[in-house]
């Protein structure tokens, strides 16, 4: 479930406008944390955009989408989807990412705890090599050999 919070500048405080929750697709349910930011940030700001008529957003956010979108996007995502957060991440003047470790008000939400305080990066590639023992180097004796057609 990604959750936000959309806020309005009154005074010196940040004033809370609305809470945003939305489930993620069942696809992005699969992919490690700093990628499921970047999937709820999407999601959210398609909504914040429904009130705010596409005027100027400052997302701030724990993790280093743009960062975790350049280097290890390409390993999860689908074309469709990284174009998708491209767009909204990189090629839209409107959005201004902030990478931030203050209180998120939708954090205060019930939602399991998490540690936040991470690298991204280096935790997507302790995901994705998650098996140090398999290699892209074809075994010299095997039992077996294997083929298919790449329609699975």
């Amino acid at each position: 479930v990604a959750v936000g919070v959309l806020t309005q500048i009154m005074g010196t405080w940040s004033r809370p406008v609305t809470y945003l929750s939305k489930h993620l697709d069942s696809v992005a349910k699969g992919w490690p944390a700093c990628l499921k930011a970047v999937a709820g940030m999407a999601i959210l700001t398609q909504e914040a955009n429904k009130l705010t008529f596409g005027q100027h957003l400052d997302i701030y956010t724990p993790h280093a989408l743009k960062s975790v979108l350049e280097k290890k996007g390409h390993l999860w995502l689908t074309n469709p989807h990284m174009l998708k957060y491209q767009g909204l991440i990189t090629h839209n003047p409107m959005i201004n990412i902030i990478q931030s470790t203050t209180l998120n008000p939708a954090t205060l939400l019930p939602e399991p705890n998490t540690d936040l305080n991470h690298d991204c990066i280096q935790t997507i590639e302790e995901t994705y090599a998650s098996h140090p023992d398999m290699t892209d180097i074809p075994l010299s004796n095997p039992n077996y050999t294997l083929f298919t057609d790449g329609t699975s």
